[in-house]
């Protein structure tokens, strides 16, 4: 019976003193409160990074290798190794690989009339279309026929 007549003095000194127990709650409600805001905004920032991820044609679970990677790390390189065309084929391969894509992106100055623009130009292969998850209005994509013809 020790418990109880611990409980009957904890309550006793709660009585005692209510601006005490009253800013203590207080404290204790704006703390988790606060906690549970902060975890609602980190989730919901979270949700729309990974819908804009997803509407470039990408999900989450999807990741690009290029060229000299490592740069964040390691300093730059004047001859980055690159993945080959069979490296790709290796890598698709595995079994829990959907889409490997290899891709090459140069930047080029277009011309309509006198008008001149600097834009990127990529070169891809026929899965691009499928990986994107991408629909045409207009026009189509390059097929397999195409990547035989080089």
């Amino acid at each position: 019976m020790r418990i109880f007549r611990n409980l009957r003095q904890a309550l006793r000194g709660l009585r005692q003193s209510k601006g005490n127990t009253f800013l203590m709650t207080l404290g204790i409600l704006i703390g988790i409160g606060s906690l549970t805001i902060i975890v609602a905004i980190g989730e919901g920032a979270k949700a729309k990074v990974l819908e804009r991820i997803t509407n470039l044609g990408f999900g989450p679970d999807s990741f690009s290798v290029m060229a000299g990677a490592g740069r964040l790390f390691f300093a730059r390189t004047d001859q980055p190794t690159s993945m080959t065309l069979q490296d790709a084929d290796d890598i698709r391969a595995m079994p829990t690989v959907r889409f490997v894509v290899p891709r090459q992106r140069v930047s080029m100055q277009a011309k309509y009339r006198e008008r001149f623009t600097e834009t990127r130009v990529y070169g891809v292969t026929p899965e691009w279309q499928d990986a994107r998850g991408w629909a045409l209005a207009d026009g189509s994509f390059f097929g397999e026929d195409a990547m035989e013809r080089k």
